[in-house]
């Protein structure tokens, strides 16, 4: 398997996981969110196999993805990508997100912990306004919201799962869903899935394009 990143496809392991919330040491604010940030998925160098899919078509892109630094959960990644072959992918991203050569070249940051992730894109990057993806101890129905250029966005839960039955490389986990709308800063990308596990993070990302099909991306980390 070939790997490939956006934005933000997997080293997979034989067994099942346990669902585990904990709500000791979490802050009670939707966008507040505690836990321990020095996880194995934050281990500095850690990288990430990636699988592509548009449609019904999957698509192989030449990348490299890793952790370049970690600050108790505060992570940056490294994110590359060959978009030379495939420009509807190149289509979706901003200009700030590319290089000269029209390749995805960027850092993304992530706040990961053992109780759940948020992110910066939508606060250019702004490590003091975080967006919540997943609280792992969540349910259906919570919700966050971010207000961006005078627009509300807001993130909800719409899955989570009792059993493992997200197939995931050789083996099914327990996942929750996370459907963020509207969507702003990427081109005709009307909807953002994002599936998420609390040992493997951010599993898989779903982008709903405005043609009616969809962009899946599903990361594999190699520490977990």
């Amino acid at each position: 398997m070939k790997k490939v990143a956006f934005s933000v496809a997997v080293l997979a392991v034989l067994g099942s996981t346990l669902w585990v919330c904990k709500t000791s040491t979490e802050p009670s604010g939707p966008n507040d969110l505690g836990g321990d940030g020095n996880i194995a998925l934050n281990t500095v160098g850690n990288t990430f196999l990636n699988s592509v899919s548009l449609g019904s078509s999957y698509l192989s892109i030449p990348d490299t993805m890793y952790v370049m630094s970690n600050n108790n959960g505060f992570v940056t990644y490294r994110v590359w990508a060959d978009l030379s072959q495939v420009p509807s992918l190149r289509a979706l991203l901003p200009t700030n997100r590319l290089d000269t050569a029209g390749n995805l070249n960027t850092t993304i940051h992530l706040k990961m912990t053992s109780e759940g992730i948020q992110d910066y894109r939508l606060a250019s990057s702004d490590w003091t306004k975080p967006f919540t993806i997943v609280k792992y101890s969540g349910n259906v129905g919570d919700s966050y919201q971010f207000t961006k250029d005078g627009q509300i966005v807001t993130r909800s839960v719409t899955q989570k799962s009792s059993t493992d039955d997200f197939p995931y490389g050789f083996m099914y986990i327990k996942t929750m869903t996370t459907e963020e709308s509207p969507v702003v800063g990427l081109n005709g990308v009307t909807k953002i899935k994002y599936i998420t596990n609390h040992k493997f993070g951010l599993v898989q990302i779903v982008a709903m394009l405005t043609n009616g099909s969809e962009l899946k991306i599903t990361l594999f980390p190699n520490s977990y």
